[in-house]
């Protein structure tokens, strides 16, 4: 029996059976993009807006690349989806402050969601550690 061989089948096991949505981080992105759809309801009647449909798909895009990094097999990839899930809330912070700009956006709730945004990013990037820590 070739235990190197074991190892693998053991780890690609693992790595099959790892669910994202068990995890916090994934969870807070997911509750992230319902405050921004929320907020969205603030923006004027056309709701099909330039604005409004680029504010949701950055805030989508935030857990879809938190669950396409988790399901990755390498720690490359796992990086690089992280990165993405950061760069999106850039995105969607960087898209509420030109709403606001346009006052779609109070600026207390601009405040609100820029906070929650900047500290979902800050998590990213410490799951972002913690999982290369874990697998070197």
């Amino acid at each position: 029996m070739d235990i190197t061989k074991c190892k693998v089948n053991t780890a690609l096991q693992l790595k099959q059976d790892h669910r994202f949505e068990v995890l916090d981080l994934w969870k807070k992105a997911i509750a992230y993009f319902n405050v921004i759809s929320n907020v969205t309801q603030y923006f004027p009647e056309k709701n099909d807006s330039p604005l409004d449909q680029q504010v949701k798909e950055s805030a989508l895009s935030i857990p879809n690349n938190i669950a396409r990094g988790t399901k990755s097999y390498s720690k490359e990839e796992l990086n690089d989806s992280l990165d993405h899930a950061v760069e999106s809330v850039a995105s969607t912070i960087s898209t509420l402050n030109i709403a606001r700009e346009y006052n779609y956006l109070r600026g207390d709730l601009f405040d609100e969601v820029y906070r929650e945004g900047k500290l979902l990013a800050k998590r990213i990037e410490i799951f972002k550690e913690q999982s290369n820590l874990n697998l070197n």
